[in-house]
């Protein structure tokens, strides 16, 4: 916002209303005033690239409602980019330059796992990149968001209860976790504990 030609005072502001109180940003308006004074103090942020890359990522957020990004400095003040790509197409040979970047920036360690979509293109460079990791697809949430629409459910409060405790209750996300075959049970008085 600052970068927009935006006061600090009118950011902090904004922020504020936005998130109803101060206590729920996170920073008070005395971290935002010192954070603004670190980054003015580095030339190497206020020039070039990096600088034009902020602009369009704050008009694109501005803009868009679910465009987000977010920059975090290093003791020196310096911008670190990481992960990021603009892909001009989804196929399997651009999956795997995108991993295989991915890869180079970790110092070739493999990510232990990976979630997508049913993408077959995703899946296949998965395969041939990282095949150590375990690859999982997001069938919970393509199968409740049937559900949900199919019968429309949108306002069922006890099945959004239940959404939200998801991974509590929901194996697509325990399946890595030792449980010896325990299941949740509809008794609440009930706790099944394991790995103890």
């Amino acid at each position: 916002m600052v970068n927009a030609g935006i006061s600090v005072s009118a950011a902090v502001s904004f922020m504020e209303n936005e998130a109803c109180e101060s206590e729920n940003l996170g920073f008070t308006r005395k971290d935002a005033y010192d954070h603004m004074s670190r980054l003015k103090k580095h030339t190497k942020v206020e020039n070039g690239d990096v600088t034009v890359l902020i602009k369009y990522f704050i008009n694109t957020a501005n803009k868009e409602n679910y465009f987000y990004w977010n920059v975090q400095l290093d003791d020196d003040d310096r911008n670190v980019m990481f992960d990021l790509a603009f892909m001009s197409d989804e196929t399997e040979s651009s999956f795997e330059w995108l991993f295989t970047a991915f890869l180079d920036s970790m110092n070739e360690k493999q990510p232990q796992a990976i979630f997508s979509d049913q993408c077959q293109a995703i899946m296949n460079a998965i395969e041939t990149v990282f095949p150590h990791s375990h690859h999982r697809l997001y069938e919970f949430e393509a199968t409740w968001k049937y559900m949900i629409d199919t019968y429309n459910l949108d306002d069922h409060r006890w099945l959004n209860g239940m959404y939200r405790l998801r991974e509590k209750w929901a194996t697509a996300f325990s399946s890595g976790r030792f449980s010896a075959g325990l299941l949740a049970t509809s008794r609440s008085e009930t706790t099944n504990m394991t790995g103890m």
